[in-house]
């Protein structure tokens, strides 16, 4: 049996993203399209600090202007649209890598 080759080459846009969960739905020519984002707190305009008597920094601002509600900020970064079976294969390769990440635990 002859031997095929996978060679792996990055593109020249290339980049790592951060992501922490995901969103889509199914699309009307039954394809999976989903969003993978990264999920955090919104970062305050500023943070005022004090020096205490120790000479230590302490944060007294805390809060975030103008607002009391605790705000997550959702960045998408990339959208994908995939086959049933791709996503099949993509499923089953993470749920291996995760056994493999558990078992070194």
């Amino acid at each position: 049996m002859k031997e095929i080759i996978y060679r792996f080459e990055k593109a020249e846009d290339y980049k790592l993203v951060p992501i922490n969960n995901i969103y889509g739905s199914v699309t009307n020519t039954g394809e999976i399209f989903c969003d993978l984002v990264f999920e955090s707190t919104e970062i305050p305009e500023e943070i005022v600090y004090t020096k205490t008597k120790e000479g230590v920094l302490e944060e007294i601002s805390g809060e975030f202007k103008g607002s009391k509600e605790k705000i997550i900020l959702i960045n998408s970064f990339v959208g994908i649209s995939i086959t049933k079976d791709t996503a099949k294969n993509i499923a089953y390769w993470l749920l291996k890598k995760v056994d493999e990440l558990e078992d070194n635990e």
